[in-house]
């Protein structure tokens, strides 16, 4: 009897260990199915529809639900490195639509710097779980590009290149192991660029042009090995406008750019034929066309870049209205409308130039308001300011380009606050500051203006003039102004010394 029943208890034990790892089996089924599902949606569905035009409000929904599930599941799994890997990629995706920069994006900067931050903290931990993998390596290394560039948008620079240079130092860690892995080529050139850009603007020019070339060099090697890979096209179109950009904004004449503007047009179009919805394509169009435009403006062929402009800013507006909750996109409007309110302006046409440059500023205005943690949109508050004082100082209207100018000053100077070393900023300032002293100094200069009114405009220049002289010192000190900008420096002084003297002579005869 005794047997029997230990018999039985047996066949019960067994019976519940079968259904106990019956019941588990099935419980790692779902797991693993809601897993898949969830990242089936973060890779396979959002890839898919990432670069198509009005895509911006659904790829948050599809990134932002994924990642809940993942999150849901990382409790109970935080050492599974599968896991851990689609955690990563999907904070790295979550950044990318909240405010990632060069990608369509909600203007969300610090969200998506946090998101950033989450990804490189579990990259960090997903290293720890699997440590002979490079891709958690790798992936660390992404997600410190990405918070470097989020941190450039946020006006710190000197963080970025730090963030940067992190990243660097982690992708040669991996091309150390594997030399002539394309991928980590890839990464590599991508960083490097992004190192360019910074100290681009930082006003470090030489310094950039030199991470330029290292990045072009190792985008043309990839194309050479693999010529039909979109992907390495793209990055060497983008390399090569970044170059562009830089020459335009160093003063050099089109001759020593406008080859590479034309190189990475061919390289478009090519692209374009196989791709003719992805707004990513469309919009590097956009950019090297502006540079065309930019070119037929510098050497005075103004129809042909009024009419060039035109027609981007056509594409501008098209893009937004498919996708209005795109921030990138209402840049690019942003822009559009600048760069023929521009072109209007050289053909004093000063009416229509202040209505173009006035809705640019209103689209600056609405993504500073959405965000204010995003530096780069206030700079292009003061830009948009300042672009309007010169309309109407075109028109004659001195009191509205000094009320202009001083709006414009606001701007770049809440920008110097949070980054006062930011040299393309204090040039912005300096501009500034010279064209409002040059205004006042246009009224006090007036013989028929009375004696009080000149005294004041007098007296309001010389501040002005003194900071503007101000900044040049700091930025020769710094060895960032040219040898041709240097006499600026006393020109400035005896200019104010002249108001100064100007002031006491009319004084003396009141």
């Amino acid at each position: 009897e005794q047997k029997r029943e230990l018999d039985a208890k047996s066949r019960d034990a067994t019976i519940q260990r079968d259904r106990a790892i019956q019941a588990e089996s099935r419980a790692v089924a779902r797991f693993n199915q809601i897993r898949e599902i969830a990242e089936s949606f973060l890779f396979e569905f959002h890839d898919a529809i990432r670069d198509l035009p009005g895509s911006t409000e659904a790829r948050e929904f599809v990134v932002s639900r994924a990642l809940m599930y993942l999150d849901k599941i990382a409790v109970d799994s935080k050492d599974d490195p599968e896991l851990l890997r689609g955690l990563v990629a999907g904070y790295l995706k979550v950044g990318d639509v909240q405010g990632g920069l060069g990608f369509a994006n909600l203007g969300d900067t610090q969200g998506a710097l946090d998101s950033y931050e989450r990804a490189a903290q579990l990259a960090l931990h997903w290293s720890g779980a699997a440590p002979d993998d490079p891709a958690p390596l790798r992936a660390l290394a992404d997600a410190r590009r990405r918070i470097g560039a989020t941190l450039a948008t946020q006006g710190d620079v000197d963080d970025a290149l730090a963030a940067y240079r992190t990243s660097r130092s982690d992708i040669e860690r991996l091309l150390a192991s594997d030399p002539d892995n394309p991928q980590y080529q890839q990464d590599l050139q991508k960083v490097e660029s992004c190192i360019g850009t910074a100290l681009a603007t930082a006003w470090r020019y030489d310094d950039a042009n030199a991470a330029f070339d290292r990045a072009l060099a190792i985008n043309e090697s990839l194309v050479e090995r693999d010529p039909d890979n979109p992907t390495h096209r793209r990055d060497l179109v983008v390399v090569l406008l970044k170059q562009v950009r830089a020459a335009i904004n160093t003063n050099q004449p089109p001759e020593g750019w406008i080859a590479k503007t034309d190189r990475s047009i061919d390289l478009l179009r090519g692209l374009n034929d196989d791709t003719s919805d992805n707004v990513t394509i469309l919009r590097d169009l956009a950019i090297a066309y502006d540079f065309k435009a930019e070119s037929f403006l510098k050497s005075k062929d103004l129809q042909s870049a009024l009419t060039q402009y035109e027609e981007n800013l056509a594409l501008a507006k098209r893009l937004h209205e498919l996708d209005p909750k795109n921030a990138l996109a209402k840049n690019d409007l942003m822009v559009a409308h600048n760069n023929v309110a521009r072109t209007l302006l050289a053909f004093e046409r000063n009416e229509e130039a202040i209505r173009q440059f006035e809705q640019g500023l209103d689209i600056a205005r609405a993504l500073v308001a959405a965000d204010r943690s995003n530096y780069d949109a206030v700079r292009n508050v003061g830009r948009s300011h300042h672009y309007v004082a010169m309309a109407k100082l075109g028109k004659e209207d001195i009191d509205g380009a000094i009320a202009s100018a001083t709006a414009s000053l606001e701007a770049f100077d809440e920008v110097a606050t949070h980054d006062p070393a930011n040299t393309a900023v204090l040039r912005d300032i300096a501009n500034l500051l010279g064209l409002r002293g040059d205004l006042y100094i246009g009224i006090a200069d007036d013989e028929a203006q009375p004696a009080d009114r000149r005294i004041e405009m007098y007296q309001k220049s010389i501040p002005d003039f003194t900071q503007f002289r101000a900044i040049l010192i700091q930025l020769k000190d710094a060895g960032k102004l040219s040898e041709q900008e240097a006499p600026i420096i006393d020109a400035l002084q005896a200019e104010v010394d002249r108001c100064n003297a100007a002031i006491a002579t009319l004084k003396s005869g009141i």
